[in-house]
């Protein structure tokens, strides 16, 4: 059954409203922190107003996502969980999305014992989706994806702590003797929080690999001018460079039982984004390999992708594979 994931104010549709003026350069606000400011002003201002719509609860999804906490849930990434409209809730009201869905791992296929369990964490205003060629790639008879679904502008300490919380039920739930994470852009700033907020190698000893794409480690240089915005996520004060969470997330000690590997991509065709120096389209090489928790790496790999090509670029894959063959087993 579909889900409806309306956004009404007033109990009708949202009618066109006149939005306050954004300062200068909070356009690359926008841009790097999941908001498409390419194709013009109206895309722009439609995205921004969907922080002043009053989101509609869906009975479906609560009971999916309170289902999927006590026991396995498995859905197809064409579900309503993984649509746009239901990332955009979570990332504009994020509040309203932890109150009435929560978080939840869901599962690509039925969970078996002889599969070796893979999370993929979206970043901000993404969804399980992102990932839909990776999945379709991964050898699925030694792997089995799993998607950590959260409201991506909530705050990121927050959304590792429910990233662990979920990771727990999952090896409470199952006989899980190893299992890696891979992390999309800010995604990996929530999977790496992990480590602050779980003794990772008391409650997650199987947790043998993190491998963060394309994630700014270093912060997101304009996120500081989200304060100037009449309304923003969370999730943007912990992405400005000298945030509470960043100090705290480039101090972490990886636990001798988890490999941390980093992706980045150095493609671009984005001509504001230039001026910064080398970058992938949405982040600068700065912002993701700029942060001394590179160091911590067990090995940093470039590839010539865009920020979210690398996704889907069998380049990277083949790498993936490598690793998680080292790490998992052949």
């Amino acid at each position: 059954m579909a889900v409806a994931i309306g956004l009404l104010v007033g109990g009708g549709r949202a009618a066109a409203q006149h939005l306050p003026a954004l300062p200068p350069r909070v356009g690359q606000v926008l841009g790097q922190l999941g908001i498409n400011t390419d194709v013009g002003p109206s895309a722009l201002l439609g995205d921004w107003q969907a922080a002043f719509r009053v989101p509609v609860k869906s009975p479906e999804l609560v009971e999916v996502m309170e289902r999927a906490r006590t026991g396995d849930v498995v859905l197809p990434l064409d579900h309503a969980l993984f649509a746009p409209e239901t990332a955009e809730v979570g990332h504009w009201h994020s509040e309203f999305f932890l109150a009435n869905y929560g978080t939840a791992l869901i599962l690509s296929a039925p969970f078996s014992a002889d599969r070796v369990p893979l999370v993929l964490v979206p970043g901000i205003n993404g969804s399980a989706r992102d990932f839909a060629e990776l999945v379709r790639h991964v050898d699925r008879s030694r792997y089995q994806p799993l998607y950590f679904v959260y409201p991506s502008g909530m705050a990121l300490a927050g959304a590792a702590r429910q990233l662990g919380m979920r990771l727990k039920e999952l090896v409470g739930r199952h006989p899980v003797d190893r299992f890696a994470v891979i992390a999309h852009s800010m995604g990996g700033l929530v999977a790496a929080g992990v480590v602050d907020e779980v003794d990772v190698a008391d409650a997650l000893p199987s947790w043998r690999a993190l491998i963060a794409i394309s994630s700014p480690f270093a912060g997101v240089e304009t996120a500081q001018y989200a304060e100037r915005l009449p309304q923003h996520p969370p999730a943007w004060d912990d992405l400005a460079g000298r945030s509470a969470f960043l100090t705290k997330l480039q101090a972490t000690r990886f636990p001798r039982t988890l490999d941390f590997y980093l992706f980045f991509g150095a493609r671009s065709s984005r001509r504001l984004l230039s001026t910064l120096g080398n970058n992938d389209g949405v982040l600068t090489l700065d912002a993701v390999v700029g942060s001394p928790l590179s160091g911590s790496a067990r090995d940093v790999f470039g590839f010539y992708e865009d920020h979210m090509s690398i996704l889907a670029a069998p380049l990277v894959f083949r790498r993936l594979d490598e690793i998680l063959a080292s790490e998992l087993g052949g």
